[in-house]
């Protein structure tokens, strides 16, 4: 985003793909796989709720809201969030130093 001259970003995407980030498998599977579409119990998420489905929810989370931005195409792989967190710092150092 730098070399296209942003100044800044959200890059919250990237980060569901991360261990840490709570979402549930499902919604991650689809991000992967770049289908997404518009506590510790299980918790019933409502029909038509605007919320994301995390690790805790049940029903079926394919029907359920599943946020992504113009970037999930790029979401390739799970990887730690501090991994992300190093990769955009590298690549971020690579552009200013040009």
């Amino acid at each position: 985003m730098l070399a296209a001259g942003a100044a800044g970003v959200r890059i919250g995407t990237r980060f569901l793909a991360t261990p840490e980030s709570g979402a549930h498998p499902g919604y991650v599977a689809a991000l992967l796989a770049g289908t997404v579409q518009a506590g510790s119990q299980p918790e019933p998420l409502p029909r038509l709720s605007a919320r994301t489905p995390s690790r805790e929810v049940t029903g079926t989370v394919a029907a359920m809201a599943q946020y992504a931005g113009q970037g999930v195409g790029q979401v390739t792989n799970l990887v730690p969030a501090a991994q992300v967190v190093a990769e955009l710092t590298q690549g971020a150092e690579q552009l200013l130093r040009r």
